[in-house]
């Protein structure tokens, strides 16, 4: 299957201890960010990055949280880029949707797996992208929600076609 993933504004920001709208319990999911951040660079896999550079956070809010090759993906991608960076001055997802969308398209992509913080964003791209021709999946233990209540909130999404996964899961997923 051609499957691609999506990190949804994984940035100081929302990491713990860090940013201006830190987000408790990131620190449980670190480690899982930084191999899916490896994973995605060491075997070239499609990939989507999406980034706020919104002007009411700080410099320091706004660096990734992962220092990765991806984050140094140019911005005026061509539709054969495998890896791209989506940066805007907001985190409205609807200013992303389309080239997302293009980039799926152009890539045919068949299976998206979403992750990032804070859960929220993660879940309404995931809802917003569903199709019938589309697999959304979620990587639940690669998301934290402003509550903490992320794995109970999976399972309503689930029950509106949302498909979810655990890191772990997600590496022998792949390999099969």
């Amino acid at each position: 299957k051609n499957f691609a993933f999506i990190d949804v504004f994984t940035q100081k920001l929302y990491g713990e201890n860090f940013g201006s709208k830190a987000i408790f319990g990131v620190s449980e999911i670190r480690e899982n960010l930084m191999n899916i951040s490896a994973m995605v660079i060491n075997d070239d896999l499609n990939f989507i990055s999406l980034k706020t550079n919104a002007k009411d956070y700080s410099e320091m809010d706004l660096e990734c949280m992962m220092d990765t090759e991806i984050d140094l993906a140019r911005q005026d991608y061509n539709s054969d880029s495998k890896q791209v960076l989506l940066q805007k001055d907001s985190e409205d997802l609807n200013l992303y949707i389309d080239e997302i969308s293009n980039y799926i398209k152009s890539h045919e992509i068949e299976t998206l797996f979403v992750y990032g913080l804070p859960f929220q964003p993660v879940v309404n791209l995931g809802l917003e992208l569903m199709h019938p021709n589309l697999k959304v999946w979620i990587i639940v233990d690669c998301t934290k929600s402003i509550n903490g209540d992320e794995r109970e909130k999976i399972k309503e999404y689930q029950k509106k076609g949302l498909k979810a996964i655990s890191f772990r899961n997600l590496e022998k997923y792949l390999k099969m």
